[in-house]
């Protein structure tokens, strides 16, 4: 198993290799799918470069702002937070911070890995104070706005001359139109609907007919692929419950029976033949009892 496919599983024994995860991000993955130490077990050798190389700089970026978010949060829990520390993003909290504290101030829980120092500064994120304006909801305004950037920033190639397309006005529809095609679309998806429900193959449950629904709908079905060759092995003696749900099928494609009329006269021919094993319209009978 890969370390991309055992994202969200938790496994008793989990045999890794290590060797094979592409850094350690993949050996996190691999390793915390273990519910347990003893159940870990690691098939070969792997390269200690793989955990012990260094991390990408935005992500030793990231884990040391992270310790100075938390060492605000302490002081500001134990009341020790300077007023002139505020911010309503991350980037403008922690410049706020240093500013109180010192660019050389470093948390004492921080680990050694990620510690900053005056070679290996905290480099921080530039802050881009954006102005904010209310946009209007005018879709012609903005695709004009939009189209004239487009044509400021369009560079025509050499020997070839700019065309503008003039605004092409559009005639508006009628109402009447409009209507025409909501009526068709209405009626497309009736006919949907109704061409989904003349197409049920099995019965309407009533009264506990699970099991004889299930078994009329697979006979039903297999008696269609060829209803001349199946109508004479239904029947054949020896099964006048076949030969009556026979009659029963050539009822529904003539158009005098419902498949829900075949599954009665199976139920009440098995009722008839074991009446203690099929109680009409009483109690279910079993998908085992009802196919034997």
């Amino acid at each position: 198993m890969t370390d991309y496919a055992s994202q969200g599983k938790t496994r008793l024994f989990n045999p890794v290799i290590i060797q094979n995860c592409k850094d350690y991000h993949g050996i996190y993955t691999a390793l915390s799918r273990s519910a347990t130490a003893a159940g870990t077990v690691i098939l070969q050798g792997f390269s200690p470069a793989k955990i012990t190389g260094g991390i990408r700089g935005s992500l030793r970026q990231e884990y040391r702002e992270l310790e100075l978010l938390d060492d605000i949060t302490r002081l500001r829990y134990n009341g020790n937070l300077h007023k002139s520390v505020y911010g309503d993003c991350r980037n403008i909290l922690i410049k706020s911070f240093r500013t109180w504290k010192g660019q050389d101030y470093v948390p004492k829980h921080v680990h050694n890995a990620i510690r900053w120092t005056k070679s290996d500064p905290l480099q921080e994120t530039d802050i881009e104070d954006l102005a904010w304006r209310i946009v209007k909801n005018n879709e012609d305004n903005l695709k004009v706005q939009n189209s004239h950037l487009i044509l400021e920033r369009l560079q025509p190639a050499n020997g070839s001359k700019l065309i503008v397309k003039a605004n092409s006005c559009k005639r508006a529809r009628s109402p009447s139109i409009e209507n025409s095609e909501r009526e068709c679309v209405k009626k497309q998806r009736t006919d949907e609907i109704n061409n989904t429900v003349s197409s049920r193959m099995g019965p309407q449950w009533n009264e506990n007919s699970c099991a004889y629904d299930v078994v009329v709908a697979i006979l039903y079905a297999l008696w269609q692929t060829d209803a001349p060759t199946w109508s004479i092995r239904f029947e054949g003696p020896g099964n006048d419950t076949l030969k009556s749900l026979g009659a029963a099928f050539k009822n529904i494609l003539q158009g005098s029976g419902s498949i829900e009329d075949a599954r009665d006269v199976l139920r009440t021919n098995l009722g008839v033949l074991d009446n203690a094993r099929f109680k009409v319209f009483h109690k279910s009978g079993s998908y085992s009892s009802t196919c034997e």
